[in-house]
């Protein structure tokens, strides 16, 4: 090497000024590895409880009534008699008179009554209202009885599918 010139870096020979003591640190208490831990200890149990979510989902379906049952369920009806002419002679089902009567037929005061009055806030959520069921429970709690907090949508299923058995 000639006098006054000096070597310049490059990438095939890179020139070192000074060496540095690296310090390692032990794998278990670097941060990034319990970052590591824990995001997959987060993902197995969310992986798992999706997993055993479904399985119990599709466990207690099974032996949910068909919604198709809703519409091809029998009615008791009142027996009407006619006469040979085809004029209504009696309407018997005990002491109440039962007969399907088609939506349009209902009057829309009526409809809407109805709407007010078991379900005010039917057209604010999608069947389950959560601020009735903790009005039923405030009112067990501090023994002013017992009070519903069923939608008119889970009203319809009872009555039309299940028992009428009440139950937690």
């Amino acid at each position: 090497m000639r006098k006054g010139r000096t070597l310049k870096p490059n990438r095939y020979h890179p020139i070192r000024k000074h060496k540095r003591q690296v310090k390692y640190m032990s794998t278990y208490r670097k941060p990034i590895f319990w970052a590591t831990v824990a995001a997959a200890v987060v993902l197995f149990f969310l992986v798992s409880g999706l997993f055993f979510g479904t399985i119990t989902v599709a466990y207690y379906s099974r032996r949910l009534p068909s919604p198709t049952s809703l519409i091809a369920r029998d009615v008791e009806l009142s027996t009407k008699i006619y006469d040979r002419n085809g004029e209504l002679l009696y309407d018997v089902h005990g002491e109440k008179n039962r007969a399907l009567v088609k939506l349009d037929d209902v009057p829309l005061y009526l409809r809407q009554a109805t709407i007010a009055i078991e379900d005010q806030n039917f057209y604010h959520h999608r069947g389950f209202d959560i601020t009735g069921y903790i009005r039923s429970i405030k009112f067990i709690i501090t023994g002013r009885g017992l009070a519903g907090g069923s939608t008119l949508t889970q009203q319809l299923i009872k009555n039309a599918l299940l028992t009428p058995e009440r139950t937690l």
